[in-house]
C-alpha cells in the first residue's frame, strides 16, 4: 500500500462522495487495532468511497470479521460507512 499515491490522486482529481477509489490489494486494514483505526480514519477523510480487494499481504481472518453485507448485487464486508471490502 502506498498512501502517498492515494493522497496525490485525491489532491489531483478532487473526488467526492459520488466517486469510488478502488484499491487492488494490500490496503492494510485488519493487522492490528491501532493501524486499522488510523487507516480507516485516513480513508474516511479522503471524502470519497473506498472499495478494495485483498492482496497477498492481508489478514484474511480479520477482514472476514467485518460486517457482511449485500451491496450492489454482491456480498461485501462493510469496514465503515464509506469503505467496503469486496
Amino acid at each position: 500500500m502506498n498512501i502517498k499515491k492515494i493522497e496525490n490522486l485525491v489532491h489531483k482529481k478532487h473526488p467526492d462522495y459520488a466517486d469510488y477509489i478502488i484499491i487492488c490489494g494490500d490496503v492494510g486494514i485488519g493487522w492490528n487495532e491501532e493501524i486499522t483505526r488510523a487507516l480507516i480514519y485516513f480513508y474516511e477523510n479522503l471524502r470519497t468511497n473506498i472499495l478494495f480487494i485483498d492482496g497477498n499481504h492481508e489478514n484474511f481472518n480479520e477482514l472476514k470479521n467485518f460486517t457482511p453485507e449485500m451491496w450492489n448485487g454482491g456480498q461485501t464486508h462493510r469496514i465503515s460507512r464509506r469503505i467496503r471490502y469486496l
